[in-house]
């Protein structure tokens, strides 16, 4: 019994790749589309907050932001997820809170994504 023809199955040994939010980060940066941070609709989880549902920017920026529950101070849960994927898993999340400025909540949930291993800013 010889190990000479022996090859080892490697296709499920490599890291996922990782998911891209700079084009994400980078569309949030303009004030319009900063502002949707903080106005959301009252019990709107599930609702999709940036980018629009478009074929253009599904491609382009990959991954979107939608509503969680809203929270009894007011307060409301937003997560970072892959598009494509309606209940896929949440990337990253952030509380957003009645009295947060967008810009608040933009460094928040920059911060929240830098954590996550499977996100990169290329």
């Amino acid at each position: 019994h010889t190990l000479t023809n022996y090859k080892p199955d490697l296709t499920n040994t490599t890291a996922p790749m990782a998911i891209s939010v700079f084009k994400l980060f980078e569309a949030l940066w303009k004030p319009k589309n900063m502002s949707k941070l903080i106005n959301h609709p009252v019990n709107g989880a599930g609702q999709r907050v940036f980018p629009s549902r478009t074929a253009k920017s599904d491609n382009t920026i990959g991954v979107r932001i939608d509503q969680g529950v809203t929270l009894a101070d007011g307060s409301v849960i937003l997560n970072v997820q892959e598009n494509g994927k309606p209940h896929g898993k949440v990337l990253a999340s952030v509380i957003v809170r009645p009295d947060d400025t967008p810009r608040d909540v933009y460094d928040r949930l920059k911060g929240e994504c830098k954590k996550n291993p499977d996100l990169t800013f290329d």
